[in-house]
């Protein structure tokens, strides 16, 4: 039990029943792996319906334990160099790896609603005090406001102590709900939907309704769930909070185009993906491979993040994106910023296929760049075969009539231009979405 969990259970002071564990999943097994050199880690990427565990030497002995092991929340096994990932059959999923003396024991739930964990977790976002109406910045001047500074700053235990010691309304509701988010947060569904249900008061009653009826997936699919997520009159912080999770419940609902459309065109959208980072790049992923012509929302939205190179596939997909909607410079500018981040087994063709979307982009110089580069990283063999040789005259013929006046200042990362082209592949973008006819969500 962690500190928070335990802290959840002496501080609890429950005015209804608590939600049985059994009632918070549909199903739950376990999967016996075996002992391991290095120590496994645990990756759950739930929007991708897909659980990751980092094998180092022992990837081989760990999808043999999988393959035999009875599994129905997650049947596909698919074994990699260095780590196994397991493909499950929705994207509910909760998963918890355990140490023991004869190995590891993996539990795998599937949530009755949105799963409350793993790398696509509901965010726990930090509100500004200021923003509802304290004068003081941190650590501010109310109980509740210096809570808030404690989860700001990452102290989740101080935090959830601080709003413990809370009574008496309004500032009793903020922290019933904020104990209900730090119990979520420690895995404790129960203390959670408990927390939530005692919230009384404006607009906390509203934030708490939501994260209740997330738990369920028959409230998430009542047509009346809509009105949940209306941010009229919220104050600017709790606003993002509800805007994020509209955002995610679409995206679990199989809509990551939508919950992507929503984050770029609501008012709040971009203060809400600077706050929440992580999510918002994985919804970009997640939208930019789900199919129909949507996906340019994903890659619209993976444009406008703060930072961009948080994941080598996301950056894959959206150059790959990027070319199929008319724009291979901005494609190709994409990947070569990118192959610092390559493993060396895919090195050969990321540079093979980044020079080539320069020469589609008409910048012959780029690809020999590209071309140079792959010769003395990857070694001169590396860089043979007919489509590596095609490249090679490509790039001759073409620099002999090329007009470029730059070409010092040609780094593979193409930084000089990076402007133009994302200004170049944001039009490509607005393009590709006005022929969806796609209104907001």
């Amino acid at each position: 039990m962690t500190p928070l969990v335990a802290l959840m259970t002496l501080t609890a002071s429950f005015a209804a029943p608590p939600l049985p564990l059994f009632d918070a999943v549909d199903s739950i097994e376990h999967i016996l792996l075996p002992p391991t050199d290095r120590p496994l880690k645990l990756k759950v990427r739930s929007l991708e319906a897909l659980i990751e565990i980092e094998a180092p030497l022992s990837a081989a002995a760990v999808a043999r334990a999988a393959e035999t092991s009875p599994r129905a929340v997650c049947p596909r096994v698919e074994k990699k160099a260095s780590a196994v990932i397991l493909h499950c059959r929705s994207n509910r999923i909760v998963a918890h790896l355990q140490r023991r003396k004869n190995g590891y024991l993996l539990e795998v739930s599937e949530a009755r609603g949105l799963p409350w964990d793993g790398e696509d977790g509901p965010p726990l976002i930090a509100f500004d005090p200021r923003a509802l109406g304290d004068a003081k910045a941190c650590p501010g001047s109310t109980p509740a406001s210096g809570a808030e500074c404690k989860l700001a700053a990452g102290d989740q235990v101080g935090a959830a102590a601080a709003f413990a010691g809370i009574v008496g309304e309004p500032e009793a509701s903020w922290a019933a709900l904020r104990l209900g988010d730090l119990a979520l947060a420690a895995g404790d569904v129960r203390t959670a939907d408990t927390r939530w249900t005692d919230v009384k008061e404006e607009p906390w009653k509203k934030l708490a309704a939501v994260r209740v009826c997330e738990l369920s997936w028959r409230c998430l699919g009542d047509p009346g769930s809509d009105a949940l997520y209306a941010t009229t009159n919220l104050p600017p912080p709790l606003a993002r909070d509800v805007l994020l999770h509209r955002a995610r419940a679409l995206a679990f609902a199989g809509r990551p185009a939508a919950a992507a459309r929503l984050l770029l065109e609501a008012p709040q959208g971009a203060g809400a993906c600077r706050a929440a980072l992580v999510f918002c790049q994985h919804l970009s992923l997640t939208a930019m491979r789900a199919p129909g012509e949507d996906r340019t929302d994903g890659l619209a939205l993976w444009m406008e993040l703060p930072t961009h190179g948080g994941e080598i596939d996301a950056d894959v997909t959206a150059a790959a994106l990027a070319e199929e909607i008319g724009a291979p410079l901005f494609a190709a500018n994409v990947l070569a910023a990118a192959a610092g981040r390559v493993p060396a087994s895919a090195l050969r063709e990321h540079l093979l296929k980044t020079a080539e979307l320069y020469l589609a982009g008409k910048d012959p110089i780029r690809a020999g760049v590209v071309l140079d580069f792959a010769r003395t990283r990857a070694g001169g063999r590396a860089a043979a075969g007919p489509r590596w040789a095609a490249l090679a005259r490509a790039v001759r013929k073409a620099s002999a009539a090329s007009r470029s006046t730059d070409p010092e200042n040609n780094g593979i990362a193409g930084a000089e231009h990076a402007d133009e082209l994302l200004v170049r592949a944001r039009s490509a973008v607005q393009a590709a979405r006005a022929l969806t006819g796609k209104d907001t969500p």
